[in-house]
């Protein structure tokens, strides 16, 4: 028998399993819910407290749950499955990295924790939090751009890399210099929101900490990186404009202030809405401050 649950926020489908769960149930029930919240809020927040076993669905409500996470598979975001079956958290711990969202496991001791992590998790699929990305993205190829710009200035050498792609384009295509120049730009800031999204996947999944080191780290094995792509791009050109060895260093402190400044832009979108509003409040209203209670909102309507 399914049941859904009345006490979290409408953007989650929340339900409760137990006894015997036959496919009409399961497609009236739950795959109807899923579908209302996703039109209505375009993401879904999903929690599941399995109180029978799964043995007890039967073959085609098996079959529904195990691919109601492949359903609007870009609009998933947050999913909880509480169980006392060891073998089914393992199977979602496992299938985690497949999905845009995240997916977290717990027994049925830890309902109150996943009930939590469900209404105050935050944006966790980088689709449905895309603007942070880009906005820090800008940010640290600005950062990394004027840095070259101010360093061929100083030294008198040529660190500009949106003007050596628009040169590279326009000697290879049948693009104008300006034009060329212009894609050159667009390359650039391509390449940063490409990086940009990269840091944001290692820092959603829990493979990085945000943090001055990790900004340092993940700095210089860009910059090795960056340094290798320039090099064979520049090796395979037919007619690849002049580029000294300095530019080659130059690209390691460059990438360097570009992680600093995208770490330090990401960071404040791991905490949660409740967090990041605590981390402005002054001290002695923060510290003092009870969270409120959380209020229980029905079910969309049929």
């Amino acid at each position: 028998m399914l049941r859904l649950l009345s006490e979290y926020p409408d953007d989650v489908v929340a339900y409760e399993a137990t006894g015997r769960v036959n496919h009409a149930e399961y497609e009236r029930i739950v795959m109807r819910r899923v579908d209302q919240v996703a039109a209505r809020y375009g993401k879904i927040n999903f929690i599941v407290v399995l109180k029978t076993k799964m043995e007890r669905y039967s073959a085609a409500a098996l079959l529904d749950y195990l691919l109601i996470s492949f359903r609007h598979f870009s609009k998933w975001n947050r999913m909880a499955i509480v169980s006392d079956e060891d073998w089914v958290r393992n199977v979602y711990s496992w299938l985690s990295p497949l999905f845009l969202g995240a997916i977290r496991s717990y027994c049925l001791s830890g309902l109150d924790e996943a009930r939590q992590w469900i209404i105050d998790g935050g944006n966790v699929n980088y689709l449905l939090s895309a603007e942070k990305p880009l906005l820090a993205s800008v940010k640290a190829t600005s950062l990394m751009t004027s840095f070259s710009y101010l360093l061929s200035y100083l030294l008198r050498e040529n660190f500009k890399e949106p003007r050596l792609l628009g040169s590279m384009i326009h000697r290879l295509s049948p693009l104008n210099s300006k034009n060329a120049a212009i894609t050159g730009w667009l390359s650039h800031y391509s390449m940063g929101a490409a990086w940009t999204h990269l840091y944001h996947v290692l820092l959603k999944r829990g493979f990085v900490r945000p943090s001055l080191l990790t900004g340092l780290g993940i700095g210089v094995a860009s910059g090795v990186v960056g340094i290798l792509i320039w090099k064979t791009i520049l090796r395979l050109h037919p007619d690849p404009p002049a580029v000294k060895s300095a530019f080659y260093r130059h690209l390691l402190p460059a990438h360097i202030l570009f992680a600093l400044a995208a770490i330090h832009s990401l960071k404040d979108n791991q905490a949660s809405p409740v967090t990041r509003a605590r981390k402005h409040m002054p001290s002695f209203i923060s510290h003092k401050t009870s969270p409120a209670p959380q209020t229980g909102l029905l079910p969309l309507p049929s």
